[in-house]
């Protein structure tokens, strides 16, 4: 990987949109018996979901709960809220989802935040893209194919551009703020800042109501997907490999204000980055990098 140390930072040695290394062994042979267990297992559960996806059509939180069937013992969600215990999170229930009226802000490593995200919300869940000084929202399917079949580069081809949002209808908006996908080594520099999102959210120079909530988010790196590449191998890797359940950790941290100066913002990218500001990559490594990256790895 000499080759590639351009597109390593050189501080940290990250190098944050090399793809988790290859596995051949998915569906190992000697693992076959307890693979065709997970897909008995999987088409019942198919069974179960096909009324709540139908019902879904009239009532939208019947896909929420037919996505949690689909998903019960193969992705684990690990939910936290700063301040908050465990046990008064559990006892909390919908008070302590994400909810409309706030602006989140979350690191972007892998296409399953698609799927943990919504889940964790009370409303539906739209995603924001910065790109070239635009926002582009996109819905989470848009997202998981912007990840998967797009390189998580180009949102204009998958979302749709916006000007300004409204925080307090009843969509929750989740902010992606990198612009693209990176292996979850590090958080790459925001491709926003503060006057941006000010004006995103309708506000003059004079005001400084905004705020920015992090969501620190990790996932385990075989189902990173800073390239993209197969949604039907993630699929398969999340419910039918042999080696056991994912778990997709999600820590929601305090409201960051978004008045004063642009500092404000790397306070949140350290946030999102687990309070590790000595892991931050240079700010050089962003989404005009990650296409110098492909092409130098053929992969363009």
């Amino acid at each position: 990987m000499e080759k590639y140390t351009n597109f390593r930072d050189k501080g940290t040695g990250i190098a944050p949109f090399l793809p988790p290394p290859g596995d051949s062994t998915l569906f190992p042979a000697s693992a076959l018996p307890w693979n065709l267990l997970l897909l008995a297992v999987l088409l019942l559960k198919l069974i179960l979901a096909l009324p709540l996806l139908a019902a879904g059509l009239a009532l939208p939180q019947a896909h929420t709960l037919a996505l949690r069937t689909l998903l019960w013992g193969r992705l684990r969600l690990d939910y936290q809220v700063a301040g908050v215990k465990r046990s008064a999170l559990r006892r909390g229930g919908a008070a302590h989802q994400l909810q409309p009226g706030t602006l989140y802000a979350a690191n972007f490593s892998s296409a399953l935040l698609a799927v943990a995200l919504p889940l964790l919300a009370a409303r539906p869940v739209r995603f924001l893209v910065p790109d070239a000084g635009a926002y582009y929202a996109l819905t989470p399917g848009q997202l998981a194919t912007y990840t998967m079949a797009g390189r998580s580069l180009d949102p204009a081809r998958f979302g749709t551009a916006v000007e300004t949002v409204a925080l307090g209808g009843s969509v929750v908006w989740v902010l992606l703020p990198e612009g693209t996908c990176s292996n979850g080594k590090s958080v790459l520099p925001f491709q926003t800042d503060r006057a941006g999102l000010q004006a995103l959210l309708g506000e003059g120079d004079g005001e400084a109501k905004a705020t920015l909530t992090p969501l620190a988010v990790r996932v385990g790196t075989a189902l990173t997907t800073p390239l993209g590449g197969s949604r039907w191998r993630l699929a398969a890797r999340v419910l039918l490999s042999h080696s056991g359940a994912g778990t997709v950790r999600v820590r929601r941290g305090e409201p960051v204000a978004l008045g004063g100066e642009d500092p404000a913002l790397d306070g949140v990218r350290a946030a999102l980055n687990g309070g590790e500001k000595h892991r931050l990559v240079a700010r050089t490594l962003g989404p005009a990098q990650k296409r110098a990256f492909l092409r130098a790895s053929g992969r363009a």
